[in-house]
Order: C-alpha cells, then sequence, then structure tokens
C-alpha cells in the first residue's frame, strides 16, 4: 500500500484495514540502528572486491559473479540465476543503466528486477558461462566473497539516494501477494518509475562504477 501510494503516487480511497488483515501485515517498529554503521559495512564490501580483483583476470567468471553480487545486492541463488540466464531475461537501458527484470520467485520474499551499472550489463551480455549451484562455496572459501556483507552494502549505498520502498524493490523484499492485488493499477506507472530508481541508483553507485568498472 505504501508502495502504490508513496512510490506511485496513486491516491486510493478505499479503507486498508480489511487488505492489511488479509495479507497478515504487522506495522514493524523502525530499525532505527539499521545504518549505524554502514560506512564500515561498504568499506567491507570494498575491501573483498577489491581483493577479488587482484587475484582474479577480469574475463573470469568469478570475477563477473563477485562484481553482479556488489552491484545489485541480490541473494546468492538470485545472483547464480541472474548470470546462467541474463541473455533471456528482459531488459531496459537507461541512462547507464540496465533495468533487468528478474522475476525470481520464492515462498515469501521475491526479486521482480534488479538495476545495474550499464558496463556490468555489458559484461553479463558477453558472458555464456554457467555458475554451478555450490559455487558460492568455492567463492567464500577461497575468494572470500560474502554475499551477505555484499547485501548490507548495497542497501547502505541505495540509502543515499533511494526511501525503504524502492530499497526493498530492488533487494527483492517485496510480499509475492502484492502484485497481484495492485497489478492493474501499476502497470500504468511502473516502467516511468523504474526509470527514476535506475537514476538514483547511478547517483548512489557512481563512486563505485568509477572505481571498479572503469
Amino acid at each position: 500500500l505504501k508502495y502504490v501510494r508513496e512510490i506511485l503516487n496513486i491516491n486510493y480511497t478505499f479503507s486498508t484495514t480489511i487488505v492489511r488483515k488479509m495479507l497478515g501485515l504487522e506495522k514493524e517498529p523502525p530499525k532505527l540502528l539499521d545504518y549505524e554503521e554502514e560506512n564500515d559495512i561498504v568499506s567491507q564490501a570494498e575491501e573483498i572486491l577489491s581483493k577479488i580483483v587482484a587475484k582474479l583476470p577480469r574475463t573470469s567468471l568469478y570475477m563477473l559473479t563477485a562484481h553482479t553480487a556488489f552491484f545489485t545486492g541480490l541473494r546468492w541463488p538470485e545472483v547464480r540465476f541472474l548470470i546462467n540466464n541474463y541473455a533471456t531475461l528482459r531488459k531496459l537501458t537507461h541512462e547507464k543503466a540496465a533495468i533487468v527484470e528478474i522475476n525470481y520467485l520464492r515462498k515469501s520474499k521475491n526479486a521482480y528486477v534488479t538495476v545495474l551499472p550499464i558496463k556490468l550489463h555489458l559484461m553479463l551480455t558477453e558472458n555464456t558461462r554457467k555458475l554451478g549451484v555450490n559455487a558460492h562455496k568455492e567463492l567464500r572459501e577461497v575468494y572470500g566473497l560474502k554475499f551477505s556483507i555484499m547485501r548490507k552494502a548495497h542497501l547502505a549505498i541505495l540509502s543515499q539516494t533511494m526511501n525503504e520502498l524502492e530499497i526493498d524493490l530492488l533487494q527483492g523484499r517485496i510480499s509475492p501477494k502484492l502484485p497481484e492485488i495492485f497489478s492493474e493499477i501499476t502497470r500504468e506507472h511502473y516502467v516511468k518509475h523504474l526509470r527514476k530508481i535506475a537514476e538514483k541508483y547511478l547517483q548512489a553507485y557512481q563512486p563505485y562504477i568509477n572505481k571498479f568498472l572503469r
């Protein structure tokens, strides 16, 4: 409901009580300490990525995986799905970003879309290799890639330019029930707002694009 009202700027006149009750939505207290160590977590993610960059050739599949994790903040299964299926996923380019429709569906939270730099988009487009289901174990144990840190860093970086709902959309925290209810009223505004999100993404990530995707 907040997504419809605050992000898409659509006013609704019906009572939200029944809808919230049907969805089982409970209002949670704000997590005020979520961003307390955001600078530190971003530094940790940068250090991990820098070490991987130093160890691996630019054309390495694991290098591509590390960049994808850092610039999308997706979970390991979603990163693997994105890389392995990139050629067939629907995409929209806007300025120097690519908006990618993932539609990675889970029981609780779903990843519908992600945004990434155009340079990473080109790297993913050229890639024809596939990640194995257990590749994350070698990435963690040999190269020190921790997807949880990349995910937290992604949240911290985007918090500079985006609101919580926009970040939830990109981090795959949208309830699977919401799109079913609001698909009709959001369809008209969906692509237009994704372009705005892409612009905010570029604004937040530009220093890291300059550093890691030269």
